[in-house]
């Protein structure tokens, strides 16, 4: 299975490795991989996640990335399109 990325959850992702490497690389290359290996998943599995309707109207999922403080945000289309990756804290329906 495959999936896509839209430029913003790229820059979503480089934004957050950068921030992070800055303060242990180790982190930061931790918290890479397990964004990846959640993509990977919901490839497989395009239905994983949970609609917030709290947030956005939108037709999307959301999945929490395992052991960090993100969720990956996308369109469980045939492939998936993850359209944004973003820590919990944020304001999350603005940035919808």
């Amino acid at each position: 299975m495959s999936y896509s990325l839209t430029l913003v959850a790229q820059a979503d992702i480089e934004e957050i490795v950068t921030a992070l490497w800055l303060e242990n690389p180790e982190t930061a290359e931790l918290v890479e991989d397990r964004l990846y290996a959640a993509f990977d998943l919901l490839a497989g599995n395009p239905g994983l996640g949970h609609e917030r309707a709290d947030l956005t109207d939108r037709p999307v999922l959301f999945w929490p990335v395992r052991q960090t403080s993100y969720a990956a945000i996308y369109r469980p289309a045939s492939p998936i399109q993850v359209i944004r990756v973003v820590h919990w804290h944020r304001d999350i329906a603005s940035l919808l």
